[in-house]
């Protein structure tokens, strides 16, 4: 049981009904943030659907994570999944500040499947079609190293208020499965079979980084 749990990202409420149903957590109360209002409507329907944290107070918000309407130490466990990697860098430097200042001193957090690994190989082929893209789209994935996800974390305030963390591979991939249209045979084999990776081969294999703080329930 925790107190209040901030969600950056929630979408329709997928991680806190597997939270609430298939790992019994609960709650006292759910903050859920997504930019997209229709996103929050389907979460509306299926906390009723499925009692998702049905003893906990709910509230969703519409709007940015950059600028949070949540007072300062009021958060036990921050969570988000699979939504920095595709904000811009600045905006979640920016959303760190926030979560830092929202999150309680002895509180947690865990950004899953969050950061692509800058050297990865299997992103070469995406990444250099989309530098020679004149319109690039403003959500493809950014890349991130172990240093500058430290630096980020230190930077923003989480590391002095929640304490140490850890940067652990969430995803292994070598060769991308497909450039384009075009697949890439054997490709599919080769990073199973590099899943988890050597020690010596994880910092091209590492596909995405997960970020936990050591204080994590």
């Amino acid at each position: 049981h925790l107190g209040t749990i901030l969600e950056v990202g929630c979408g329709y409420g997928r991680i806190p009904l597997y939270l609430s149903r298939d790992r019994q957590l609960t709650c006292d109360q759910y903050l859920g943030v997504d930019i997209a209002e229709g996103m929050l409507r389907h979460f509306q329907r299926y906390r009723t659907m499925f009692n998702i944290f049905s003893s906990a107070e709910h509230t969703l918000i519409c709007g940015s994570v950059e600028s949070l309407p949540i007072p300062e130490n009021r958060v036990d466990l921050c969570l988000s999944s699979a939504v920095f990697l595709h904000m811009g860098k600045r905006f979640v430097r920016q959303t760190f500040s926030e979560i830092a200042r929202v999150l309680k001193p002895s509180g947690a957090f865990m950004f899953d499947v969050s950061f692509p690994n800058q050297y990865c190989p299997a992103f070469w082929p995406t990444r250099a079609l989309n530098a020679l893209t004149s319109r690039r789209s403003p959500h493809v994935l950014k890349y991130y190293t172990r240093a500058e996800i430290s630096r980020l974390l230190e930077g923003s305030g989480l590391t002095r208020k929640a304490g140490h963390s850890r940067i652990n591979t969430a995803t292994w991939m070598l060769l991308p499965k497909n450039i384009g249209r075009l697949p890439i045979p054997g490709a599919r084999q080769i990073n199973t079979a590099l899943t988890p990776s050597p020690r010596w081969l994880e910092p091209l294999a590492a596909a995405v980084y997960t970020v936990t703080s050591v204080r994590l329930p």
